[in-house]
C-alpha cells in the first residue's frame, strides 16, 4: 500500500505524540516536557505537516546516520545551542529539556533506551519518506 503525504503526516504526528507521552511517563515531574507536548499538540491541530517537516529539517536530515546506528553517545555529547537558534520554538525550553534528557540518559533502563531508539528511527524514516514524496 502506498501512503499519501496527508496520511503519512497524520501517522507521523500520532507517532510523535505517542513518543512524547512515553517521555512524560519517564519524566512525570518535568513541566518543560509537558509544556513541549502541549505546544506540539497545538501545532498538530493547526498544521499537522509542520511537525514532520520540522523533524526532517532539524533532526532527520542532519542526524539520520547517528539515529539509525543508535549512536547515542553522539547525541549525549553534542551541544545543541546552535541548532536551536533558527527555530520558532522557545529554544531555551527545548535546550533545557534536551539537557535534562542528556543528563539522565545513563540512568534510563535498557527498555526505555530501546523504545527511544525505535521511536527516533521510525520518526526519521517517516520524515524521509514524506520529504521524498511528490
Amino acid at each position: 500500500m502506498i501512503m499519501d503525504k496527508v496520511s503519512l503526516s497524520k501517522a507521523f504526528s500520532n507517532h510523535y505524540m505517542e513518543f512524547l507521552d512515553e517521555v512524560i511517563k519517564v519524566y512525570p515531574k518535568s513541566v518543560k516536557i509537558r509544556t513541549f507536548r502541549t505546544a506540539s499538540s497545538q501545532i498538530k491541530s493547526i498544521n499537522p505537516s509542520k511537525l514532520i517537516k520540522m523533524w526532517h529539517k532539524v533532526i532527520g536530515s542532519k542526524y539520520k546516520d547517528q539515529i539509525y546506528s543508535e549512536n547515542f553517545d553522539f547525541f549525549k555529547n553534542m551541544d545543541y545551542s546552535s541548532n536551536l537558534k533558527n527555530t520558532k520554538w522557545d529554544s531555551n525550553d527545548i535546550y533545557c529539556f534536551i539537557n535534562e534528557m542528556k543528563a539522565s540518559w545513563d540512568t534510563l533502563s535498557n527498555d526505555n533506551k530501546k523504545k527511544t531508539a525505535k521511536y527516533l528511527g521510525n520518526l526519521t524514516k517517516m520524515a524521509e519518506m514524506y520529504n521524498t514524496m511528490q
